[in-house]
């Protein structure tokens, strides 16, 4: 990298950074969702996730802001992260509806990581499902 290209690579995590938190040095809430959403998904690449799996993250995560009417950060919270698990359930097999749950619940850990919340808004109250209990019927003569 040349000292032009670090300077700018700079400039722009700077920025970025100005962006994601205010003035005063505080989480951005009014920050768009679909950007923080892009960001999350380049990580999961980073990371060694596959395509199938971050493009299903992503349906899941553009649903969530679609069915709850969320467009920003300060949107996310466990009130629309409840009413989008039981419009799924109600949906979907009930083991998809706790796979996009998880996901759901990744992204909220991910941005608290990531210092774009103060707080995980779902943390240990957003409970992913348990799968459903499986009927074994037993082989008799």
């Amino acid at each position: 990298m040349t000292k032009d290209s670090n300077h700018a690579q700079h400039l722009q995590s700077k920025k970025q950074r100005e962006v994601d938190l205010g003035e005063l040095g505080i989480p951005n809430r009014q920050a768009p969702l679909e950007p923080l959403i892009e960001a999350y998904l380049s990580w999961q690449k980073v990371e060694g996730h596959a395509e199938n799996h971050r493009d299903s993250v992503r349906r899941t995560l553009l649903r969530f802001a679609t069915y709850t009417g969320a467009s920003k950060l300060a949107d996310i919270n466990l009130a629309r992260a409840e009413r989008y698990k039981a419009k799924r359930i109600e949906e979907v097999n009930p083991n998809s509806a706790r796979v996009e749950a998880g996901y759901l619940k990744a992204f909220a850990a991910w941005l608290y990581k990531q210092g774009k919340l103060p707080q995980d808004p779902l943390g240990r109250r957003y409970q992913v499902p348990n799968p459903p209990e499986k009927d074994i019927y037993a082989l008799t003569r």
